[in-house]
This record gives C-alpha cells, sequence and structure tokens, in this order.
C-alpha cells in the first residue's frame, strides 16, 4: 500500500485538509466512540448552526439531540475562515456565551467524563471557559479553562489542574474528571493527574464559552467541542487528539511522543 496526500479530503463535516495517510485508509473519528459521545458541536458542519447577520442563535450538537442558545446580545460571530483558514465562533469575552439546552446526558454526579475541545485564546484572561457545567459550588463543576499564562486548566472548584498549553494561541485539552482525580491532556501530551476527595456535578445549566452564566466568558475562537462519558482508553485518547488537531490545522503543535504526531488516526 502506497503514501500518499489526497487533495481536498473532507472530514469532520466540511473541512478540506491535506495530510498523510495510507491511501484507502478511513479516517478515525469520535463516530468510533459510539454512545460514549454525548455532545459534540462542530463549527465545521453547517447545518447545525443557525445563522443570521453573521451571528450564531443556535449551535446543535451532532449528538444527542442538545441545542447551544444565545440571545440576541450574547451571539458569537461565525467566520468560515475564523482560524487557521478553518470554521469557528468567534466569542467576545463580554458578553457572548451559549447555554446548552440540556445536561441530562452528560456525566453527572460522581460519573466519570470528558470534556475535549479544539479553541484559540487571544490572550490570556483568568478563569475563561470554553465549556462548563453543573454548579458553581464546590466539587460540582465541570469546565476547561484558559488559567495562568499560557496554560489550561481543568477546574472542578475543589482542584484545579494546570498544564503548559499555547493559550493565547491555539490549544488542545482534553479534560478527565472523575470521583478520584482531574486529569490533563494538552495537544496529544500525556495526562498528568491529581487526586481528589469527591465529586458531584449536578444536573444544571451548562454554557459553551462561560462556565455559568455571565461568568468565565471567553475571548477567542472555539471550533469543537465534545463531551464524552465513561472511560477512555490511552489509544482512545490520543486518536482524539490527533483527530482535532490534524482536522483543525494545528498538527505541528502535537506532542512528538503521541503516536499521531506524523499522520491523523485511521481506522
Amino acid at each position: 500500500m502506497s503514501h500518499g496526500v489526497p487533495p481536498n479530503t473532507v472530514y469532520g463535516g466540511g473541512v478540506s485538509w491535506n495530510f498523510p495517510v495510507c491511501e484507502g485508509a478511513a479516517l478515525w473519528t469520535p463516530v468510533q466512540l459510539g454512545a460514549q459521545v454525548v455532545g459534540w458541536f462542530d463549527a465545521s458542519n453547517l447545518p447545525s448552526l443557525t445563522i443570521a447577520g453573521g451571528l450564531v442563535s443556535q449551535w446543535a450538537s451532532l449528538v444527542g439531540g442538545i441545542t447551544a442558545n444565545a440571545a440576541a446580545a450574547a451571539r458569537p460571530t461565525y467566520s468560515a475562515t475564523g482560524r487557521n483558514g478553518k470554521p469557528a465562533l468567534l466569542f467576545n469575552g463580554a458578553t457572548t456565551q451559549m447555554l446548552i439546552s440540556s445536561t441530562a446526558g452528560f456525566p453527572l454526579g460522581a460519573n466519570a467524563g470528558f470534556i475535549a475541545g479544539q479553541a484559540f485564546a487571544s490572550g490570556f484572561f483568568a478563569y475563561q471557559a470554553i465549556l462548563g457545567y453543573g454548579s458553581v459550588a464546590a466539587s460540582q463543576l465541570r469546565t476547561v479553562v484558559n488559567d495562568v499564562v499560557n496554560s489550561a486548566s481543568a477546574n472542578d472548584l475543589v482542584g484545579s489542574i494546570s498544564l503548559p498549553a499555547t493559550w493565547p494561541g491555539d490549544a488542545t485539552p482534553i479534560a478527565e474528571f472523575t470521583a478520584a482525580k482531574l486529569g490533563l491532556r494538552v495537544n496529544g501530551g500525556a495526562e498528568t493527574n491529581l487526586a481528589l476527595g469527591g465529586l458531584n456535578t449536578p444536573l444544571l445549566a451548562g454554557y459553551i464559552g462561560a462556565y455559568s452564566a455571565g461568568a468565565g466568558l471567553w475571548n477567542g475562537a472555539i471550533q469543537e467541542l465534545l463531551v464524552i462519558s465513561g472511560a477512555l482508553t490511552v489509544n482512545n485518547a490520543n486518536k482524539l487528539s490527533g483527530y482535532l488537531m490534524w482536522k483543525w490545522g494545528v498538527q505541528a503543535l502535537i506532542n512528538p511522543a503521541n503516536p499521531y504526531f506524523t499522520a491523523p488516526p485511521t481506522i
């Protein structure tokens, strides 16, 4: 089997890009995780967006029958070339946020789960979130934030784990939340863990571009977000990093130890 660079490969709802991959190989996507994916917001999937005057009033998840909605004054801007020449929703850090219609299918209580995303931070602004849900009470919130200069953080308000990232700039965080620990991977690196005494996320509101109403408002671009229920193998976590980073044109940032450093994951 020869290796080549297929032109205009469509991957993930409309993003076309070139990459080295074995001819005939099928690309891995989060579809391979099956029912574990309970929320999936993809800016490259134009039919999932309700846009008027360049502003996004609704962003439909590709799974779960849920939507993220924004009131008129809180709508992010859609740009077909918003970041690295690829689609993005642009949040201004002052008024923009989207309320997720239901978190009933998200990992709740002490159940394990992940939040993964591809986002660009325009600067350092502490505790700005790409996605969060649950109460702001201790141990009841799950969020991924821009926390500490050049860092990404998984935070549940009892504990917070931060790793070096490329925020400000592009970064691909994958945060793990369990009753025993917080875990965080950034840009395809290995997971770093922080032991916790518990986790109790209630069935409360979820937000994109914030962690609660009017709090932690994101300043920058968000291109893709996933909420995953249950555990991920290391292999699948590496595939998820590779999928996101190759798809969104930031593969130069992939940790060299990641098995998808030189090519995206395939099935």
